[in-house]
């Protein structure tokens, strides 16, 4: 029988050691988790031989930029779930795996079979890096059929139009004229009903953008010039604007955070006849409308082919992977018919494979459940993905990018004319792209000089300690006395060497364009140069004018209580020792505790601090507080979103920093202690009142203790990150947006290692002058006891 245990447990444990573990990380909603999990399970009972760990990154995080962190830090996955935009970053650094000779050598993988353009979209240079898993075209529109009959107009069909003036010779073929004839306003005017809307306000513009056929710019693969002002631009973009703001057949953000809600609930309460989106959508409004409504694609431009914009996923594998073989197993069964018919069948994804996106399994069919019977007409969807059209561009485009995403927003919530904000996009967009192509054609790092470089500044410091100390002529008790004390001093030496040499390396790093992964380039100064010119960010500016706002009014503030702290508690009465103790266990908790605790404390409907001024019900006004301080707030009869108010967060984060005066408290309490009662009892024989001791005798003999909190708070205050970081990640409005908090985003978020590093030397420099300004005006102002006068 033990014999039998024996034999059992050895080839359990063989079994366990022969095991492949494949990493995959993904970032998915939980409802696909589950189904992501599922096949997961069903993949394993397939392969015995290999587990597959799933990693899911939290949606709303940056799930790009987290598998570039893990990637530079030698974590990378052994597969990764990868969207059209995220696999170009990898694809470019050279960590993914091109899959062209797998497939090959895998007769059940025919390309042929997947949409054409999610293979076409997924290679980059030649070869393809990622196997498509699902396609999502974002150019449908739901609509509601009921609004639609009510309006005398036939359902769409897809082969409709859209043109800039409404064509209503043309009925429910012309797009634009549906959008006026749905669009009801009451008796005086108000808009009661919209024609339509879209998911999100760029979304909206982009489509309009790529149906009517336009470039933004020359090309994707390496652009080098705006079209921002072309006059077919500006055109487009004013009739993007004027669909909102000026005929209102589409609501407005204005129109939508007034109701509280947005473009999907005002469709589902009818209140918007047309919803621009995916087919995700169909999951909640099958349960929402049942079945009064359904879906067909964007229209095209007249005398234009149609055109969608998408979004794509695939499975992609990581060339530090040490199990190819197996990791394209799982590839193949995630992007393939076993992934593909599980995502299908719960809703969630449309399949990469255009035959199982035609059967039963996506499109309506006799044979489907009857909730997934609805929209009858989901089967368009093929139409909309053979469509789709994307505009892949380099990396060092992304902020431009951005530029054009920030001013589609601005004007189409009213904020700037159209031709104001393309020319601020053409002007500051052209200085950026300038910029970055010069940087993008930087020279290869000089490595042997930054090493030579390296050395050379080592040896400078150790020669500046070495020199002057050989002109001192030592006797023999002083040289072994000093011999023993470098050994005493090896510990310290070895610490002081680990923190040398990074600020060394971030320092050679600074001149560098580095993200760690690829070969660095040299830029030279233009790190520093770019830090400084708002033209291109004006990201620096705004973080230092936002830390210096903090450090001003938390400095004094917390000085100031920690010393009135420390006072009440240098009384000896009883009980004083357990009041210490309590004032100080909030400077011993977590920062990442404490802004979670913060955060629901200034929670603006439940949160503590609304509660105390405003009553649970909101109906209180505390001695006149709320009215005065929701005015303030820019919300009168609101009560304040602390979080959520630019005019409000950074006056909330000085009230969380004054919770943790305890500390300061401490240093303070050991200052007064350390003062000798003799000087009381002779200003108190002097006839010297209470605030005459305190103003004459412990502020003069506190200076040294106000002094040094006085340094290390303004260090402190120039380095906060925590509270930004977890309550806020800058917003809102970049209200706070802290130095180290933008310096972490450079580094990790957008893996710019070298103007991060540049960025740190220019706080370093910041405190350095700062210190030094503190160090030199001490000297009028801080009495030391027993100092010479």
């Amino acid at each position: 029988m033990a014999a039998i245990f024996v034999a059992t447990l050895s080839s359990l444990i063989a079994v366990a050691r022969d095991k492949v573990t494949l990493r995959y990380v993904c970032t998915d909603s939980a409802e696909s988790l589950t189904v992501i999990q599922r096949i997961c399970a069903e993949f394993e009972a397939a392969h015995p031989d290999i587990h597959i760990k799933v990693e899911p990154v939290l949606s709303g995080t940056d799930y790009r930029n987290k598998l570039l962190a893990m990637t530079a830090a030698n974590l990378a996955p052994d597969l990764a779930r990868l969207g059209q935009n995220d696999f170009l970053s990898f694809a470019r650094r050279g960590v993914l795996v091109p899959l062209d000779d797998l497939v090959a050598s895998s007769p059940d993988v025919r390309l042929a079979d997947y949409y054409p353009n999610t293979v076409h979209y997924f290679r980059y240079g030649g070869p393809l890096y990622v196997l498509p898993r699902a396609t999502a075209p974002t150019g449908l529109i739901f609509y509601n059929k009921r609004l639609f009959r009510e309006a005398g107009l036939a359902y769409p069909d897809g082969n409709w139009t859209w043109a800039y003036k409404p064509r209503q010779e043309r009925g429910a073929a012309c797009f634009t004229n549906c959008l006026d004839k749905l669009t009801k306003r009451s008796a005086t005017g108000k808009v009661i009903q919209f024609g339509g809307g879209a998911a999100w306000p760029q979304l909206w513009f982009g489509t309009l953008v790529l149906s009517r056929g336009l470039s933004l710019w020359d090309n994707d693969e390496h652009p080098t010039k705006l079209n921002a002002t072309d006059p077919a631009v500006v055109e487009l973009f004013t009739f993007a604007s004027d669909t909102l703001n000026r005929y209102h057949w589409i609501p407005s953000m204005n129109d939508l955070s007034t109701n509280n809600s947005n473009i999907h609930d005002e469709f589902v309460k009818g209140h918007v006849a047309m919803m621009q989106s995916g087919a995700w959508e169909c999951l909640k409004l099958r349960k929402e409308m049942q079945d009064d409504w359904d879906v067909t694609t964007f229209p095209a431009y007249e005398g234009q082919p149609a055109r969608s914009p998408g979004e794509l996923t695939g499975t992609g594998i990581f060339a530090a992977t040490k199990h190819r073989a197996e990791a394209w197993e799982f590839c193949k069964w995630m992007s393939g018919v076993h992934g593909m018919i599980r995502l299908a069948e719960a809703g969630l994804d449309q399949p990469a494979l255009r035959s199982l996106a035609q059967s039963d399994v996506w499109s309506p069919g006799p044979t489907s459940p009857p909730e997934r019977r609805i929209p009858a007409h989901l089967g368009i969807t093929d139409a909309a993905a053979m469509s789709v059209t994307l505009h892949l561009t380099p990396e060092y485009f992304t902020d431009i990018v951005n530029l054009y995403d920030g001013a589609a927003y601005d004007v189409l919530t009213g904020v700037g004319t159209p031709l104001a904000r393309l020319q601020d996009v053409q002007e500051k967009g052209s200085k950026r792209l300038a910029f970055a192509l010069r940087r993008d054609a930087s020279k290869p790092y000089p490595f042997y000089p930054a090493v030579a470089t390296a050395c050379l500044i080592v040896l400078a410091g150790v020669l500046w300690v070495y020199l002057p100390e050989r002109k001192v002529k030592l006797t023999r008790k002083a040289r072994k006395e000093s011999r023993s004390a470098y050994l005493f001093l090896i510990p310290w030496l070895g610490g002081l060497g680990m923190t040398l040499g990074p600020m060394i390396y971030s320092f050679l790093v600074s001149f560098s364009d580095s993200d760690i992964i690829r070969a660095p380039k040299w830029v030279g100064l233009g790190n520093y140069v770019e830090a400084f010119d708002a033209g291109r960010d004006d990201t620096l500016l705004i973080s230092i004018k936002v830390t210096f706002a903090y450090a001003a009014v938390s400095i004094p503030l917390g000085i100031a209580l920690a010393l009135s702290l420390a006072l009440l508690l240098n009384q000896k009465v009883r009980g004083v020792p357990i009041w210490r103790a309590i004032y100080y266990i909030p400077s011993l908790t977590s920062g990442v505790a404490v802004s979670l605790i913060w955060m629901k404390v200034f929670n603006p409907e439940t949160g503590l601090l609304n509660g105390l001024i405003y009553g649970p019900d909101g109906a209180r006004n505390l001695l006149g507080l709320g009215t005065f301080l929701s005015n303030v707030a820019g919300t009168p009869g609101q009560p304040i979103n602390w979080l959520g108010n630019p005019k409000t967060v950074l006056p909330a984060f000085v009230l969380m920093g004054l919770w943790g005066a305890g500390g300061g408290t401490i240093i303070f309490l050991a200052g007064l202690q350390g003062i000798s009662p003799s000087y009381h009892e002779a200003a108190i024989l002097d006839g010297a009142s209470m605030w005459r001791k305190f103003r004459s005798v412990t502020l003069p003999l506190l200076t040294p203790t106000i002094f040094f909190s006085l340094i290390t708070g303004v260090i402190g205050a120039l380095q906060v990150f925590t509270q930004a970081f977890v309550m806020t990640s800058g917003g809102p409005d970049r209200a706070t947006m802290f130095y180290m908090l933008n310096l972490y985003n450079k580094a990790f978020g957008e893996l710019r290692m070298g103007y991060a590093s540049a960025l740190a030397w220019i706080l370093f420099v910041i405190i350095l002058i700062i210190t030094a300004i503190q160090l030199r005006g001490s000297k009028r102002w801080v009495h030391y006891e027993g100092e010479m006068k």
